[in-house]
């Protein structure tokens, strides 16, 4: 009775192990296309940041949600895959970090594997972090929020929006069916009250808010 208990254990063992080295060999990080530290810098757009280890339990059972971000957003955010399966892969990891700007989000959650992690593409704070769950919804949710703010105009934009609409209208195309919210002190610094009053109307007149 003995050795067969002592051979169950032993054949239930040795699936366990198996099913776990599959598993485990099958748990690579995720490939994504690399990211220019130029274009980083300069498009504006969000981050999502998955933190994996091969040896991660909850990056395994989340492959799939992962692969949905992947096919929904690949082209109107940044992907970044960041690996702690080793100390070579974290620091190698940590190097892409530095190089993206992003060491600070990689010291504050350096190791949090199984996390996706949603950041602001400019200020690159932390906007949502999400981990082990496996509704898409929870991310498209959190994403979507991150896109939703690069669309508001920055001061920057307004001013040249701003300036160009009151001498070339036409240019207010560049943004079809966005409307542009212009403030006084974002948009003209020391114009002549009559100019701004002209410029504010024939804004108005295009359908911007002033």
């Amino acid at each position: 009775m003995i050795r067969k208990t002592l051979l169950v254990v032993t054949i239930l063992g040795a699936v366990l192990i198996a099913v776990g080295y599959t598993l485990y060999s099958r748990n690579l990080a995720p490939a994504v296309p690399v990211l220019s530290a130029a274009e980083a810098s300069t498009t504006g757009k969000p981050y999502v940041v998955k933190l994996h280890a091969q040896w991660c339990p909850v990056c395994m059972v989340t492959k799939g949600v992962w692969s949905q971000i992947e096919e929904t957003y690949s082209q109107r955010v940044n992907l970044v895959v960041l690996d702690f399966t080793n100390e070579a892969n974290t620091e190698a990891s940590r190097a892409e970090a530095t190089r993206l700007g992003l060491e600070k989000f990689f010291d504050e959650y350096s190791g949090a594997t199984g996390t996706i992690v949603v950041l602001d593409g400019r200020t690159k704070e932390a906007m949502a972090a999400i981990n082990g769950s496996r509704d898409f919804a929870e991310y498209r949710a959190a994403i979507d929020a991150a896109l939703a703010r690069i669309e508001a105009v920055s001061p920057w934009m307004a001013e040249r929006t701003f300036r160009a609409a009151s001498q070339e209208p036409e240019l207010l195309a560049a943004v079809p069916g966005k409307r542009v919210t212009v403030t006084l002190e974002d948009a003209v610094s020391g114009a002549p009250a009559y100019r701004l009053a002209a410029r504010k109307r024939r804004l108005r007149a295009l359908g911007v808010n002033t």
